[in-house]
């Protein structure tokens, strides 16, 4: 499939290029400057993040690791405690040793899974500030769409247009046929 849909384009214009041009910015304008479509964008974005799933898995992981070492400190405790000339001393020893090693494998495990969390939490507070950012300069850009230079228009058009289909004949009120934005409206 070589991935051409319709007519292939020979790049000359359309009767008035100017006029095609500004009816395909307004509509553009028109459509990421519809609120559906903006919170379809913090959405894709990533915004409103599971930052509280995470921060509440954080602090479960926490108590539990401080559990975790709180019964491991009395085991230690028991084990220094224990009176060597006891007659089962070894096999009690031999005992405890065994529950220490699984505290202590339970507890590494437990902080493999907080370290996880943690940076979890720190790329996904990164990239709720990197998508707020984004929001924020699409809202700059709709604001303010009149003071921007022409050649950034384009840039910014081009990336949020996906194809734009013209009537061949001319038509009273418009002549584009079709405009397809790269994100849905809502």
């Amino acid at each position: 499939m070589n991935g051409t849909r319709g007519e292939k384009c020979d790049y000359h214009t359309y009767g008035p290029q100017d006029e095609v041009n500004e009816q395909v910015k307004k509509i553009t304008w028109m459509a990421i400057s519809h609120t559906d479509f903006q919170k379809g964008v913090q959405e894709r974005l990533g915004t409103k993040s599971n930052l509280g799933e995470l921060e509440a898995e954080r602090i479960r992981l926490e108590a539990s690791l401080q559990k975790e070492r709180s019964r491991k400190t009395k085991l230690l405790g028991k084990i220094a405690v224990l009176d060597p000339d006891d007659d089962t001393y070894d096999s009690m020893y031999e005992d405890l040793q065994g529950v220490l090693k699984e505290y202590t494998e339970t507890i590494a495990g437990l902080e493999k899974k907080y370290g996880e969390v943690t940076q979890a939490i720190q790329n996904a507070n990164a990239q709720e500030a990197t998508a707020e950012n984004v929001y924020q300069m699409l809202k700059e850009l709709i604001r303010n769409v009149d003071d921007v230079p022409e050649r950034y228009q384009r840039f910014a058009l081009h990336a949020f247009i996906e194809r734009v289909e013209i009537f061949e004949e001319r038509q009273k009120k418009s002549k584009c046929k079709t405009l397809r934005l790269c994100f849905k409206l809502h």
